[in-house]
């Protein structure tokens, strides 16, 4: 806790919360900085084998994470994503809807599908 503490100063974040959990020996550390400034970095059993000089790499590495906020960016990555996919889909199975009315906003929309159903 110690060596957390010293390293969000040098950050200027708050410390964030530590756990230990135990799973498989290869699984990673995990950052989760959520919505808060402060963020929760969870070691693994195995991490606790690593030097100190290693531990304390790995943890400023997930504090990085905490201070870029980079969950955050990707959870809004995806959510856009997903929205854009949405949006696909509806206007796909749209295009079925209007067989008898086939213009040239029709072929515009059924090439904007092809674009984005990739």
């Amino acid at each position: 806790m110690k060596m957390a503490r010293k390293l969000a100063a040098e950050a200027k974040i708050p410390a964030p919360n530590l756990y230990i959990v135990g799973t498989r020996k290869d699984a990673p550390t995990r950052s989760r900085p959520g919505g808060t400034p402060d963020g929760t970095i969870c070691f693994t059993e195995s991490m606790l084998t690593l030097e100190d000089d290693e531990i304390e790499a790995v943890m400023a590495h997930e504090m990085a994470h905490i201070k870029n906020r980079d969950t955050l960016v990707q959870m809004m990555a995806a959510t856009i994503a997903g929205a854009v996919a949405y949006i696909a889909q509806i206007a796909y199975w749209s295009m079925f809807s209007e067989f008898e009315s086939r213009t040239s906003t029709s072929i515009v929309g059924l090439i904007m599908i092809m674009i984005f159903r990739l």
